[in-house]
C-alpha cells in the first residue's frame, strides 16, 4: 500500500442539439495527504492546461466556489 491517490478529471458538455459528451480531461497522482486545496489545485491545473473557462455555474458553486461530484 502506498499513500498515493489517483484523481481523474472529466469534462462534460452539452451542444446546441442537446447532445451530451464526456471526456477524460486528466489523470493526476496525489501523494501524501489529499486535502481539498490539493485536489482543487490539481483540477485547476487540468482546466487551465486545456484552456477552458471557469466562468460557468456548473463549476463555481454559490457557497464554496468549487463542486466535486
Amino acid at each position: 500500500m502506498t499513500d498515493t491517490a489517483q484523481l481523474l478529471v472529466f469534462v462534460c458538455g452539452v451542444d446546441s442539439s442537446f447532445q451530451v459528451t464526456e471526456e477524460l480531461a486528466g489523470l493526476m497522482s496525489l501523494h501524501g495527504q489529499t486535502t481539498g486545496l490539493k485536489i482543487f489545485n490539481s483540477v485547476k491545473s487540468v482546466i487551465d492546461d486545456l484552456g477552458l473557462s471557469w466562468d460557468t455555474s456548473a463549476v463555481v458553486g454559490s457557497r464554496n466556489g468549487f463542486l466535486v461530484f
